[in-house]
């Protein structure tokens, strides 16, 4: 007799602050990123909705702002930093963060159901939970009488100010100094702790309606239906959704995807019209064809490139489910040209692999990554960038894009490129409100997308 093959049962959860610190501790190990181990571990337990958020709110919140937590540590201890166990400073971290950002958590309960997690260490051991709870109840009553103060920011005529104010940015707002280094010697002081402050997840999602199956107004009122509060968007197709609203099911039945306001800001720069041909050199996980796919009214033809192969399923079942027939998905490396390629394509999208620091609200490891580390990405985004300019047919469009701030990565490449190819110039672009009379635009998180650059490059008719 023939018998089904046993399904694998999903095992018992947790309690979601045991979950949390399970999942920190994995990712100070380098284990993996923060988006990738809560899932892993959502896919493996049967934890409900308000279990699953407090896990995550953990998770995000203390990496997030792990920085800013370790200072306040640093403020209640006399310890030396590298003398506190990781386990333990990981229950703090949680503790604080409870205390000090998570609001409808009592503080009793902040403190006794996170230092429970360190029972059962062994009776040598027994010293860092007395620790753990002293120190968290110093905070908690700290807290109620006005809280730690943050470092001041230093004056701008103080001596070794661009050290102070490093360190100053690294505590406050939770960053490398390094990075923060970085954005001040790219934007300056202002702009750098502007960016800085907007750079914390807001847990808002915005997404592309899917225009080849229904209009604007009628997802926003379907997601209504469904309970589901969301309001139109800057760009022609984007909708956002109010904060924690979680994954809506219009994305599963097709009628819109996920894709962030700056990465439809791309799509309209790029500008696909209907009948066009279009080739998405870097594409995975494939939203921006989706997007222009829309834009083209499904008519014409999406060529679709992505380096791993394994990642191409996430642009076939994605125009699967979303009723795109005129998108294809190969891998191929883009750093090399295709001599099929050549003048095929009235538009090229370039969107290269980069240091992410624009998505650090939603990606909060980046935060403590240092710049240097990034350092030999612009030799490969000017090679990508190199051979995709030779899929432009004479007229076309070629749009650079990436989602850093760094201008190393973004107007360095495109002003070498352009310096070294007299067969392109920049296009002065407007689109959804933003203006680039060079043809270069950074978005920056202050301005309610992620951070993002965008250039648009005209190849000249012979």
């Amino acid at each position: 007799m023939n018998r089904k093959a046993p399904q694998p049962s999903r095992v018992r959860p947790s309690d979601p602050r045991s979950a949390a610190l399970r999942i920190l501790e994995r990712i100070e190990s380098g284990a993996g990123y923060s988006n990738i181990l809560l899932a892993s571990e959502f896919g493996r337990t049967a934890a409900d909705e308000k279990d699953r958020a407090l896990t995550s709110a953990l998770v995000l919140g203390v990496t997030e702002r792990r920085l800013t937590l370790d200072y306040f540590i640093s403020c209640l201890s006399s310890r030396p930093d590298g003398s506190i166990d990781g386990k333990v400073r990981n229950v703090i971290r949680m503790g604080m963060y409870q205390l000090a950002y998570m609001d409808g958590i009592p503080a009793h309960a902040a403190v006794n159901e996170t230092v429970k997690l360190l029972d059962g260490l062994p009776g040598a051991d027994r010293g860092k939970k007395a620790f753990a709870n002293a120190l968290l109840r110093e905070f908690a009553r700290r807290s109620a009488e006005g809280g730690i103060p943050l470092p001041d920011r230093p004056r701008d005529d103080d001596c070794g100010f661009e050290k102070r104010f490093a360190g100053y940015l690294s505590v406050v707002y939770s960053a490398g100094r390094p990075l923060c280094r970085s954005l001040t010697g790219a934007f300056g002081p202002e702009k750098a702790e502007i960016i800085l402050a907007s750079s914390f997840g807001s847990g808002a999602l915005t997404l592309c309606v899917n225009t080849l199956r229904c209009g604007r107004e009628e997802l926003i009122n379907k997601l209504a239906d469904t309970g589901v509060e969301a309001v139109p968007d800057i760009t022609p197709r984007g909708v956002k959704l109010a904060a924690g609203s979680g994954l809506p099911s219009v994305i599963g039945e097709g009628l819109a995807f996920v894709q962030d306001t700056a990465s439809q800001i791309c799509c309209e720069v790029l500008g696909a019209l209907p009948g066009e041909s279009l080739l998405d050199v870097c594409a995975a996980p494939g939203s921006k064809s989706f997007c222009s796919a829309m834009r083209m009214e499904g008519r014409g033809r999406i060529v679709c490139r992505e380096l791993r192969e394994s990642r191409l399923p996430l642009i076939d079942e994605g125009a699967s489910r979303l009723g795109i027939g005129i998108l294809s998905a190969a891998a191929a490396d883009s750093s090399v040209p295709v001599p099929e390629d050549r003048e095929a394509f009235d538009r090229v999208l370039c969107d290269v692999p980069c240091s992410g620091y624009g998505v650090i609200g939603r990606k909060p490891e980046l935060r403590y990554r240092d710049p240097a580390s990034s350092a030999d990405l612009p030799e490969l985004q000017s090679r990508i960038l190199r051979a995709s300019a030779e899929a432009v047919r004479p007229g076309g469009v070629l749009v650079y894009s990436t989602c850093t701030l760094l201008p190393g990565e973004n107007s360095g490449v495109v002003g070498a490129f352009l310096k070294d190819d007299g067969r392109f110039a920049a296009e002065p672009f407007e689109s959804c409100g933003f203006s680039a009379p060079d043809g270069m635009l950074t978005l920056t998180p202050d301005g309610g997308t992620d951070g993002f650059f965008i250039a648009k490059l005209r190849k000249l008719r012979a």
